[in-house]
């Protein structure tokens, strides 16, 4: 059964090889190598993911099923918002599934997931 797995410091290397494969996956065909390279360094760089991590009103969440990482979720509150609407309101700012894992549910999950989290916020 597929499960959340909120993400930690300890999980930056695993969330920046699935952000890259992901992001990769998605939009790769649609961007030259070079540009595809320049974007990946500066979105997915380590020291970035570790920042974002550490903010406050921010969480990544894996989505896992028997240790294997299907996708994950970047959720914002507050001023962690990256287009700030206001405080009552969360913010789905990446929701990613792996190739291999797509057409099973698992974004329809992530998405059940960001609404029963904002629902226990309020």
């Amino acid at each position: 059964m597929a499960r959340l797995q909120q993400c930690t410091l300890a999980d930056v290397d695993e969330l920046r090889a699935v952000s890259i494969e992901t992001y990769t996956d998605t939009f790769g065909e649609f961007n030259s190598d070079e540009n595809m390279r320049i974007y990946l360094e500066d979105a997915y760089n380590r020291s970035k993911l570790v920042a974002e991590l550490e903010t406050a009103n921010s969480q990544f969440f894996f989505l896992k099923e028997n240790n294997e990482t299907m996708g994950y979720l970047k959720l914002n509150v507050g001023e962690a918002q990256s287009e700030y609407v206001g405080d009552n309101l969360l913010e789905v700012e990446r929701i990613y599934v792996r190739t291999a894992f797509l057409r099973r549910g698992y974004g329809t999950k992530l998405i059940q997931a960001a609404e029963e989290i904002a629902r226990s916020l309020g």
